[in-house]
């Protein structure tokens, strides 16, 4: 290229080997386009920092108050965004704009022409300023240096490797973009299009940005402050204006780390509307208040990929891909310290708030459950602040259930998923001065398998299990009294019920049961019970009815106590009558589990049409 004298008009050609180098820039970034004002935006906020840092080194006289503005023409079809940062010499156009800027442009080039790869973002290979032209027929640019006898210059280009560089009038330091937006493009004109792109990408940058004499960004963002200095309502505030929701977040977690890297943030925990439901919106991540990306399962583990909210690091590249996200280093380490600061959140809430955290509890619970299922480390932290809803009212720590619970289970947990289902075994459990643990998460079938592996002397059961060991009377171990041919009570009852059912491979077991109310209890064991569970869960098919399963008889209900007087009684219409009782004492065990349906219902309710019959006979 020919030296030109310094005021002349210089024409000249960028020394680039790809000669359809803006089709192809046009091709593979078209679904980021919008980005390119955020590159541009960028670029401002870098000229303006330096101008900054230039005057506090003493080496510029000047004063400034830092803006960039975006004007929009739509009579000429250009967007234009100036600032009022440190400019650039003819010189440096010539150095940064037409040579190191293509230098990436050309690695991206030779790179993706011949590929599909849409994990890439602009600026991964520093294309920065000339996304432009994906939405542009001509771009020009209009500096002028802050450096003392500097002048304004003026270069242009129309999308091919073509330029012009000439001398151009601007008063003020800084520089204007100016974009002659194609046919296809002028929607970037529009008023919505800026603002909706603005609030994406540049909602926090640093420095204020006008458009149409209005700023149309938040400069100091909430993470800015410090705790102390916000109040509840602002937190709140700040989520439903980030999210664009009139939703409240269920509770935050304010960041502000120096060391080993710097972080500022705030995190929330939305209210989900359905159990472990994706609440849409993930968290946000910024670079020195510039937005980077929503693709926060690169930057968190599963478990709180549900968290909201904004992180803000320097260490974290502007211009990185999904993939180099979840290998940067700095990314990987602030993972580690959200884990960290949820589980210290949760401890503190434990400590100072409980009474919120029980508010919140049914709403967390499963994230917090998940969470100890992927990282055990993640329990450690919060073992001792976990809570469980009791069935005798309120919220109680497992070392709380186990302590109070010793003196007649000791190391046995009893739990429900179903008060309703599960309100007979619960009102036994009560009678007997036992309590037991609600839990009705998806994820307790394989929680309490967790919890279990955590301490190998513990050991969960079921209130519809088999536990009836823990609702017998205190004079169990008395002898029996002794029945027809020398029978004990308990022996008969299990033949009777096996008879007059048709059931001889089903197990009984007669039980002199502390409560008078129920005449038997339909039980599972509780290995069985879980498989059962696992295999609705996961679907893998239906286990049979009677495997694991047992009918517990209470031989202190009345009902039991009058089926034994009738069988050593008269033998007149025994037959019938026992098969009526038994059955129906069956049937309200089954009614019990919500095993009772179809024709078995009918038959239940057809014989209990007949005992109401017989009172007026």
């Amino acid at each position: 290229m020919a030296a030109k004298k310094k005021n002349a008009k210089e024409t000249g050609e960028l020394s680039i080997e790809t000669e359809n180098l803006f089709p192809i820039i046009k091709k593979w970034l078209y679904s980021e386009k919008d980005i390119f004002l955020r590159e541009l935006v960028a670029n401002s906020l870098d000229a303006i920092t330096k101008l900054q840092k230039i005057i506090s080194f003493g080496d510029y006289s000047g004063s400034i108050e830092p803006l960039i503005r975006i004007k929009a023409d739509t009579d000429k079809g250009t967007l234009t965004v100036s600032d009022n940062g440190l400019g650039m010499t003819r010189e440096e156009i010539g150095k940064y704009i037409n040579q190191i800027a293509f230098s990436g442009i050309e690695d991206f080039v030779k790179k993706y022409q011949e590929k599909d790869e849409k994990d890439q973002i602009i600026g991964f290979f520093g294309v920065g300023f000339y996304s432009t032209f994906m939405v542009s027929s001509k771009v020009e640019i209009i500096s002028r240096s802050y450096q003392k006898g500097a002048t304004a210059v003026k270069w242009s280009c129309e999308g091919t490797t073509k330029y012009s560089l000439e001398p151009a009038e601007r008063e003020e330091v800084g520089t204007d973009v100016i974009l002659y937006l194609d046919d296809e493009n002028k929607d970037y004109l529009k008023k919505y299009e800026i603002k909706k792109i603005i609030s994406t990408h540049c909602q926090f940058l640093p420095v204020p940005i006008e458009f149409e004499d209005e700023k149309i960004n938040e400069p100091d963002p909430l993470w800015n402050k410090s705790p102390s200095e916000v109040t509840d309502d602002d937190y709140k505030k700040f989520y439903r204006d980030l999210y664009g929701t009139f939703e409240e977040p269920l509770f935050w977690i304010h960041l502000n780390v120096d060391y080993p890297f710097e972080l500022k943030g705030i995190l929330y925990f939305p209210k989900l509307k359905r159990e472990m439901e994706a609440p849409g919106q993930q968290i946000r991540i910024y670079c020195n208040q510039m937005f980077v990306t929503d693709h926060s399962k690169e930057l968190v583990p599963d478990f709180l990929t549900l968290l909201q909210g904004a992180v803000d690091s320097p260490d974290i590249p502007l211009n990185i891909s999904r993939s180099m996200l979840q290998r940067n280093p700095t990314v990987m380490k602030i993972g580690r310290l959200i884990v960290r600061e949820v589980a210290g959140k949760i401890n503190s809430m434990y400590k100072d708030e409980r009474e919120r955290l029980e508010t919140i509890w049914p709403d967390v619970n499963s994230i917090l459950k998940y969470g100890t299922l992927q990282d055990k480390n993640f329990y450690g932290k919060i073992k001792d602040s976990f809570i469980y809803l009791s069935s005798a009212g309120g919220y109680i720590t497992l070392t709380e259930y186990l302590e109070r619970n010793k003196e007649k289970n000791e190391n046995t947990v009893l739990y429900a998923t179903d008060r309703v289902k599960q309100a007979t075994y619960l009102g036994l459990v009560e009678e007997n001065g036992l309590e037991a643990l609600i839990m009705d998460s998806l994820l307790d079938v394989h929680f309490i398998q967790f919890l279990e592996s955590e301490n190998s002397e513990l050991h969960f059961l079921r209130v519809d299990s088999d536990i009836s060991r823990f609702l017998k009377k205190d004079d169990e171990n008395e002898e029996a009294k002794e029945g027809e041919k020398g029978t004990k009570d308990e022996e008969k009852i299990e033949e009777i019920f096996k008879k007059y059912l048709g059931k001889e491979e089903m197990m009984v077991k007669a039980e002199m049961l502390t409560s008078e109310k129920v005449p038997a209890m339909l039980v599972v064991e509780e290995q069985m019970r879980r498989y059962e569970d696992m295999s609705k869960l996961f679907k893998t098919g239906t286990i049979p009815f009677h495997t694991g399963h047992a009918l517990v008889v209470n031989l202190n209900n009345p009902i039991i106590k009058n089926i034994l007087k009738l069988y050593r009684g008269r033998k007149k219409d025994r037959e019938e009558k026992m098969k009526r009782l038994c059955g129906n004492v069956y049937d309200l065990a089954l009614l019990s589990q919500g095993k009772l349906k179809g024709d078995e219902l009918t038959a239940f309710i057809k014989r209990s049409e007949d005992v109401l019959e017989s009172y007026g006979s």
